[in-house]
């Protein structure tokens, strides 16, 4: 079943957050991205967390897990914001990452629930299945791929200068 990204529901994001959508068989290429969640959770709190919907064009700033896909989106997206989103994922070399980076012993990692530092990126595809990237440890830097810090800065400029272009609006 081919989708096209607008036709997948904005909805979508509570399932794929929630690892509700069929798994895609392997990792697709970039231009068959729909939608990304991402967060990081450092010692129970949720940072840097965005919810991008490339087909209907529009997204989450630091959304309310609950309220992702329900509540009104922060900004809206055009052209040119889908190209720099696309390159800041192959600018971090999102597709050479493994699926789970884990450091320290897996019991205490089970045990510690939102504690230590855990971060995952959740895709969706045009075909409505989805993948996922995650990392969970004690030590930061230990589960942190190439490319992640140029994936978290390049989507904490973006997001920065979407607020920026929203608050020129306003005014």
């Amino acid at each position: 079943m081919n989708k096209n990204s607008d036709t997948l529901p904005v909805t979508d994001f509570e399932k794929l957050r929630r690892h509700k959508l069929t798994m895609s068989k392997k990792e697709q290429p970039i231009e068959n991205i729909a939608k990304i969640y991402f967060y990081e959770i450092h010692n129970l709190e949720w940072k840097n967390q965005v919810a991008i919907d490339i087909g209907n064009k529009s997204g989450y700033s630091n959304p309310k897990a609950t309220t992702i896909g329900l509540a009104p989106t922060d900004f809206d997206l055009q052209e040119n914001d889908l190209k720099v989103i696309k390159q800041i994922l192959k600018d971090s070399q999102v597709e050479s990452w493994e699926e789970s980076y884990m450091f320290g012993d897996k019991e205490m990692l089970d045990e510690m629930g939102g504690e230590g530092y855990n971060w995952q990126l959740c895709i969706q595809y045009l075909d409505g299945t989805s993948f996922y990237k995650e990392g969970k440890g004690t030590e930061k830097e230990e589960i942190q791929p190439e490319g992640y810090h140029d994936f978290v800065d390049g989507l904490t400029e973006f997001l920065a200068s979407k607020s920026l272009s929203e608050y020129e609006k306003i005014e």
